[in-house]
């Protein structure tokens, strides 16, 4: 931003925006690193249009690489876990199609657990794979 401000002058606002591709599906992550002098209406304006396209998060700009890299790499990442899963799925002797399915349904019924229960990603996991679904003796959450 301070790049753009140097080659734009003091008179322009600047605002960074950093959209995920899943904005494309109305479940994106979009960053603004806003600038220090943004007006609180056009800041509100902006928040308002990008609604649906997801979660916005106004950030300063030095958090915009994190973000990129949580958000957008992230992305990338789940895809990758995504066809592992179905790759074992069809190695353990389901169809394409079927190991799709179970992965696609596992991991909505995954974040369902997180988005309904409010719970810590290890509480879960302990209940499932734990015995008893308790947590081991000795073991903090």
């Amino acid at each position: 931003m301070a790049h753009l401000a140097q080659a734009f002058g003091d008179t322009h606002l600047i605002v960074r925006i950093m959209p995920n591709l899943a904005v494309e599906y109305g479940q994106g992550v979009t960053g603004f690193a806003e600038s220090p002098r943004i007006d609180p209406e056009l800041k509100q304006r902006l928040s308002s249009a990008f609604a649906p396209l997801g979660l916005n998060l106004w950030l300063p700009e030095h958090k915009m690489d994190a973000l990129t890299a949580l958000a957008s790499s992230g992305l990338a990442f789940n895809l990758i876990f995504i066809e592992a899963m179905i790759d074992a799925g069809i190695a353990l002797g389901f169809t394409s199609k079927d190991a799709k399915q179970i992965v696609t349904r596992t991991l909505a019924g995954t974040l369902s657990m997180l988005e309904s229960t409010g719970k810590h990603p290890g509480e879960l996991r302990w209940q499932v794979s734990s015995p008893g679904g308790q947590p081991l003796p000795g073991h903090l959450l």
